[in-house]
């Protein structure tokens, strides 16, 4: 089934510009989409309906990167990989059924969770290192082809920045308001410059190592397969920061959302009945993908500072844990603050002058307790 492109006709300038109608959707009976009936206010859309009548109860998308994803269409090319996007209802392609990889099913019972194609991602890994590190080992994860890009919570993206050198045009930790970053090859060019790395994941946690068990198969996606080029011949990563969630680790108001170019990245199965989501890698994340154009892993100038993987930074010690210390800035190391020496000083001073007074009361005391004494 092909739906045609939904279009806005231009204002001709004749009418009064009040009169331009803000309504796009006035006369339609709903929205073509992918999301559940339990966000529809009728409980049911065209697309559970489509699924319905076809008594499909999996579908699975087959999407292509457009043709300005420059080097995916190229990779797509040397893998015979025909160029249409395709929706299957009720059936894998072969090519892919044997690598798909399910998630465990998804948290149902309320409106939002029933409609959403949801699983969990464990341990997302750029450059050897695990974003989320010590915050969680998995992460709330949505298919959302409704945008293009790979849409990250702000934690997550600001440790990506930290990993994969990026030209962005708003600062570090600062609201991206829909702007992308470009990858910095350096002088070789987009062309000529070394590829991105891979983002690897799992889709269940890791288990301990027994006889007959099997350690989870992982998945990649090459950033590659996320990078474009706009109207202008500038290139992109379709790599978006989600100004819209909360700024902390929270993964309840802030997921991560595959965008219609990251599920172009993977062969993706949706399975109603047990509400998992099955993926499959596309390509070969080997040629696709290097760790060569990783960011350079922060050197600590002292033993007392503590790498930090994440955000490939040495934290400096809390030296206000201990009294009477404070950071040197030159050597990241504790030291005594500057008034210490000379308070230690007067007060070594004013103990050995306690203890001569001391013990000058003492003879004196001592003395007079002597005169006093009665004569035999």
């Amino acid at each position: 089934m092909l739906v045609q492109p939904l279009s806005v006709p231009k204002p001709t300038g004749r009418e009064p510009h009040h009169e331009a109608s803000m309504q796009l959707f006035e006369g339609a009976g709903g929205l073509l989409g992918a999301s559940g009936p339990s966000l529809s206010c009728r409980r049911e859309n065209v697309w559970s309906k489509l699924l319905a009548r076809s008594n499909a109860t999996l579908f699975a998308l087959d999407f292509q990167p457009p043709p300005q994803a420059f080097r995916a269409a190229g990779f797509n090319a040397l893998a015979n990989i025909p160029d249409e996007s395709q929706i299957t209802l009720g059936q894998v392609d072969p090519r892919y059924e044997e690598d798909l990889v399910w998630s465990q099913p998804k948290q149902t019972g309320d409106l939002i969770n029933d409609a959403m194609s949801e699983f969990l991602v464990y341990h997302p890994t750029v450059c050897g290192v695990d974003l989320l590190y010590n915050t969680s080992s998995n992460w709330l994860t949505v298919l959302d082809t409704s945008g293009p890009c790979l849409l990250l919570p702000p934690f997550l993206f600001d440790r990506l920045r930290k990993h994969v050198p990026m030209t962005c045009p708003f600062a570090e930790e600062e609201q991206a308001l829909g702007r992308l970053c470009s990858p910095r090859r350096g002088d070789a060019g987009p062309q000529g410059g070394p590829l991105l790395p891979a983002m690897h994941f799992q889709l269940e946690d890791d288990r301990d190592a027994a006889p007959g068990i099997a350690p989870p198969r992982k998945l990649q996606m090459p950033l590659e397969r996320l990078v474009f080029k706009n109207a202008s011949g500038h290139e992109l990563l379709c790599i978006s920061r989600d100004d819209g969630a909360r700024a902390g680790a929270d993964m309840l108001f802030s997921h991560i959302s595959f965008g219609s170019l990251a599920v172009a990245a993977l062969y993706t199965a949706v399975d109603l009945q047990t509400n998992r989501v099955g993926l499959a890698v596309k390509g070969n994340a080997s040629t696709e993908s290097t760790d060569r154009f990783c960011s350079a892993r922060a050197i600590c100038k002292s033993p007392m500072q503590t790498y930090y993987p994440p955000l490939n930074v040495c934290e400096d010690p809390v030296c206000s844990k201990y009294l009477f210390m404070t950071l040197d800035d030159e050597t990241k190391t504790c030291i005594w603050y500057r008034s210490v020496p000379a308070l230690f000083g007067v007060l070594l001073a004013a103990l050995v002058t306690l203890d001569l007074l001391g013990h000058r009361l003492y003879s004196q005391a001592t003395e007079k307790a002597a005169g006093l004494r009665p004569r035999q």
